[in-house]
């Protein structure tokens, strides 16, 4: 009988204290932040492009709105017709500074793509964790309104909610969200019933904890991440779509600047003053670049199940 409880304990595999997980998990993440070049000079293209946008206004000390028909149409690094205004980027066919109204277009933007987020990230995640969370019929109607969401594309679905509710600051932010949620309604309702087959979830449940403390306990803390990693990879296709829309009239308005609008002002002079489009244009692929490549980081640091880079 010895024997045999010997061989069984020598079968049983060591228990790692769970102390001791936490320095190899803190290890893995920091060699993975050293060796993903690509996610870190997207972080930066992030957030530079934030810190220009928040302070370079402010620092620049020019009126975006400010109109000097002397000065329209000076190409880059051009001084005002007195001599008192340096136009780094040039001004447009109202002699507005170009770099100016690019700044205070990013800003604009980047607050109105922020705002959408968090509409279709809230949104989402409360129709996710519902469905995932009770199950039964009530899953089968989301689901199929989510599949049915997805099915438009998402400048379609943008176009259709902003022509509804019409142009704006507050109305484009809720456009982009109520356009995006099904993204995240999905990613969370697969996350949610995943958690719900884990044995921690079961003995809550079993010890008597209620709906509300298991949602904002348990389940909710455990998709931070999971949200993380798609609102990131979804900004930039947002930032896209709302330049898009203020390209066709149905986002930002005159005078307040945005880069969709700068865009489309600057279509009938492509020929003579390219910098008007080309300058937006490249601010909004910048943008675009750094989500993608910082979402992609996002992802293998926070997943997981996604193959580390070491």
């Amino acid at each position: 009988m010895r024997r045999q409880e010997s061989a069984g304990v020598a079968d049983l595999e060591p228990v790692v204290p769970i102390g001791e997980l936490e320095p190899a998990t803190g290890r893995r993440r920091r060699r993975s932040l050293r060796g993903h070049t690509t996610g870190i000079i997207g972080t930066v293209i992030v957030v530079g492009m934030a810190l220009a946008a928040i302070v370079g206004p402010w620092l620049l000390g020019i009126d975006p709105n400010a109109q000097e028909l002397s000065d329209r149409l000076l190409p880059p690094w051009s001084q005002s017709g007195d001599g008192s205004t340096l136009h780094i980027l040039g001004t447009d066919d109202l002699g507005r500074d170009v770099l100016a109204r690019v700044l205070e277009g990013g800003r604009a933007s980047l607050s109105v793509v922020a705002l959408g987020v968090v509409v279709g990230c809230s949104l989402g995640m409360t129709v996710g964790i519902t469905s995932g969370f009770r199950g039964g019929r009530l899953d089968i109607v989301l689901m199929r309104v989510v599949d049915a969401q997805l099915a438009i594309p998402l400048l379609i679905s943008a176009l259709l909610v902003a022509t509804i509710l019409g142009t704006g600051f507050m109305n484009t932010a809720v456009a982009l969200g109520i356009a995006s949620w099904a993204v995240y309604a999905r990613l969370i309702r697969a996350e949610t019933l995943k958690l719900r087959g884990l044995d921690f979830f079961e003995a809550t449940v079993a010890l008597g904890s209620s709906d509300r403390r298991l949602v904002f306990r348990h389940l909710i803390p455990n998709l931070i991440s999971t949200v993380f990693v798609v609102a990131s990879l979804e900004m930039g296709g947002l930032v896209v779509t709302e330049s898009s829309l203020s390209y066709l009239g149905l986002g930002m308005q005159p005078p307040d600047a945005s880069w969709g609008s700068m865009i489309r002002s600057a279509q009938p002079l492509i020929t003579t003053a390219w910098w008007l489009a080309a300058i937006p244009g490249t601010a909004v692929m910048l943008v675009v670049l750094g989500f993608n490549l910082m979402g992609d980081w996002l992802r293998d640091v926070l997943d997981p199940q996604s193959k580390q880079r070491v």
